[in-house]
């Protein structure tokens, strides 16, 4: 049932200010209600208040020419309203009836278009998707970083040598818990490369703020004590009424393991969530989850990842190294047809034992390559050879790194037109060569790693906010420290 039927009803009279006439001898009349409507009517009573839940609808508005767009129908709400404001609000996208119950795994409610289990599959068989992810994971994880002050903060402390003093102290703190910020990775590197891993096969990263154990023990004297990175494919992100992130201390998240929720989590907490009083950041301290989606989009809260947006190439170009694979291994054409002279006198039974006597030799090496001659009069038919690799391939390869912002020399491949390499290849190759600062997909996610995770723990978390993330090389996005 809605949560408001009263105001369901309203709008459901509103057409016709609320004066249908009833159908008689159960022959609906002009302007009567609908069964729908006289079913409320007869539920919930009367209608009170207000029932123009919906915006005025002027006629000449929508009816004073020719082949008009005529008077649009009066909304029929199906969410209670907010603070009397006789109107619901709008939902953020349809999703589906019963999103946050247990009906499946994370990304199963027909909001993907493969499953996170199915994109891991890809990502570790497909072997161009895995190259590509590898480069681009392997020029972030050699980038050095620093904790830097703010553009204000250093024009503060630019004469003050006690205040750098000071500063440089905090920065010591905070580069002693970044260089090990979970651990269960042994440094920075290898914990960003595991979160990159989640970022780049599922775009769904999650960290869960670990508390310490005595309170006000942790960074900067807060609650946190490490950042554990938790696999992204576990965490199911729940819906509020209008389709929005629920905020604390109502849950946002749920792990699923083995199919069913077993742990529930809270967005994390800040000032417009709670009040002066600390309890309930006390209370709900051990339940605070970071959970992070770089492809944005506005009808599904999941993330839309590199092997996502090429997903027909990599399933095709996986069919296709698996096609080369049983070329190797299995099949069902030979590689040549023996074909005996019509006027041969043999059976089919003595056709099939000579064969037999003949492939019998194929796993000798030493014996396939001497001569057999053979009793009939014959001629062999070779099959057309099989082309392994074409140009179909090398498109298969381009949709592919395209999707991650690979060039495909970076990889090794070589396109090739004809036996002498195109201007185009030459171009590639000459593209190939570019450093990471040139490649146009790196600094947007730089700046969104330091503003979502390191910046929001450093200001947000910990309340440095005379602190910044830096990414050595990259003056756009920090800048030296003094």
């Amino acid at each position: 049932m809605p949560n408001n039927p009263a105001a369901i009803l309203r709008a459901l009279t509103a057409s016709n200010n609320g004066r249908g006439q009833v159908a008689k001898n159960g022959i609906p009349m002009m302007g009567a209600r609908s069964p729908l409507i006289q079913q409320y009517q007869d539920t919930v009573g009367p209608a009170g208040g207000d029932p123009n839940i919906a915006l005025p609808r002027t006629v000449g508005a929508f009816q004073t020419g020719a082949f008009g767009p005529m008077v649009p129908m009066v909304p029929m709400p199906i969410d209670a309203d907010v603070e009397d404001a006789k109107r619901p609000m709008p939902r953020r996208f349809q999703y589906p009836v019963g999103f946050n119950l247990p009906i499946g795994v994370p990304g199963a409610e027909g909001l993907k278009l493969a499953s996170f289990a199915m994109l891991r599959s890809y990502a570790d068989l497909y072997s161009i998707a895995r190259a590509c992810i590898d480069v681009r994971k392997a020029e972030l994880i050699g980038l050095d970083w620093d904790v830097v002050p703010t553009k204000e903060k250093e024009k503060e402390m630019r004469l003050d040598k006690a205040a750098q003093e000071e500063f440089n102290e905090r920065r010591r703190k905070a580069i002693a818990f970044f260089r090990k910020p979970d651990p269960n990775y042994n440094n920075f590197q290898t914990w960003l490369m595991a979160l990159l891993e989640d970022h780049f096969v599922i775009d769904a990263v999650a960290l869960y703020l670990h508390p310490t154990r005595v309170k006000g023990k942790g960074l900067f004297g807060t609650d946190l004590a490490a950042l554990d990175l938790i696999a992204g494919d576990t965490i199911k992100p729940y819906v509020n009424i209008r389709g929005g992130s629920p905020r604390p201390p109502n849950p946002a998240y749920a792990q699923y393991l083995w199919g069913v929720p077993r742990s529930e989590y809270i967005d994390i907490i800040t000032a417009k969530d709670v009040d002066v009083d600390e309890e309930p950041i006390e209370t709900y301290r051990r339940d605070q989850l970071l959970y992070l989606v770089y492809q944005t989009r506005s009808w599904t809260p999941y993330g839309f990842p590199g092997i996502e947006r090429s997903l027909i190439p990599t399933v095709t170009g996986l069919r296709r190294q698996q096609w080369a694979l049983s070329y190797y291994t299995e099949g069902t054409l030979p590689g040549a047809f023996v074909i005996p002279d019509p006027s041969a006198t043999l059976t089919p039974q003595q056709y099939q034992q000579f064969e037999e006597v003949y492939n019998a030799v194929a796993g000798d090496v030493g014996m396939k390559h001497q001569l057999r001659f053979l009793p009939f009069a014959a001629h062999i038919e070779p099959i057309h050879p099989t082309e392994l690799a074409d140009r179909a391939d090398e498109v298969m390869f381009s949709e592919c790194c395209m999707a991650f912002d690979v060039m495909p020399m970076e990889l090794g491949i070589s396109p090739k037109i004809s036996a002498t390499q195109s201007s185009g290849a030459a171009n590639q190759m000459a593209k190939a060569s570019q450093t990471i600062y040139e490649r146009k997909a790196t600094l947007p996610l730089l700046k969104w790693l330091k503003r979502s995770i390191f910046d929001f723990i450093l200001q947000d978390i910990c309340g440095q906010h005379d602190m910044e993330w830096f990414w050595q090389g990259f003056q756009e996005i920090g800048r030296a420290h003094v």
